[in-house]
């Protein structure tokens, strides 16, 4: 197996850094853990970069991925329970974010389901999609929720990761502060989504 690498160099649209910029001050409006949410970003880009071999998405889904990086956990501003679906709501109310209703939408089901049940056609939102962006959608959201395992400590245990891919089986390789077991273990566990969704198996080591 060789290490998948992203092929497409190219810097990120400015309008991009703008939109993200508004992302994140409404995440600071809603007094986000900076540090988890940053960090579990940072991770599923990587994912994101290192398995586009895979899934051939472009930078218009590299966006989403990252607004629902960062806005994952606001739900959070109204307490740890069901916070996945508090997030969404959010997400969907909110007026300040340069977002089209389309990009709203999908961002806030990436942000729901980064915990909890796996997308279902009756879901609302969801299953009221069409089909390629419900495709998008399951993706993006199973390398946030992957990503949000790796950081199961809110600790930053692991500081980087090279993905491996053959023979319908992904190996993510993480590099990481200590032991981090919770963190891998709840990697291998929230790898579920993604799993699904590319009918590959994942390991982390």
């Amino acid at each position: 197996m060789k290490p998948a690498q992203r092929p497409d160099k190219k810097p990120i649209p400015e309008a991009y850094h703008k939109q993200i910029n508004a992302v994140r001050q409404f995440a600071l409006r809603c007094r986000y853990e900076q540090g988890h949410s940053e960090q579990v970003t940072r991770l599923a880009e990587l994912l994101f970069d290192q398995l586009q071999p895979l899934h051939g998405f472009t930078e218009s889904e590299r966006f989403l991925l990252t607004c629902g990086g960062i806005l994952h956990d606001i739900g959070w501003a109204e307490g740890q329970s069901k916070h996945h679906k508090t997030s969404m709501r959010m997400i969907l109310e909110d007026t300040t974010m340069p977002l089209d209703q389309t990009q709203r939408i999908m961002v806030a089901l990436i942000a729901r389901y980064h915990r909890k049940a796996l997308p279902e056609p009756e879901h609302p939102c969801y299953g009221e999609m069409k089909e390629s962006d419900q495709y998008k959608v399951r993706l993006l959201a199973g390398m946030v929720r992957l990503a949000d395992g790796l950081d199961r400590g809110h600790v930053n245990a692991i500081s980087g990761l090279t993905v491996q891919t053959g023979a319908r089986r992904i190996t993510i390789h993480c590099d990481k502060r200590g032991s981090a077991v919770e963190e891998l273990h709840y990697g291998k566990a929230k790898a579920d989504l993604l799993e699904e969704v590319l009918g590959y198996t994942v390991d982390i080591v």
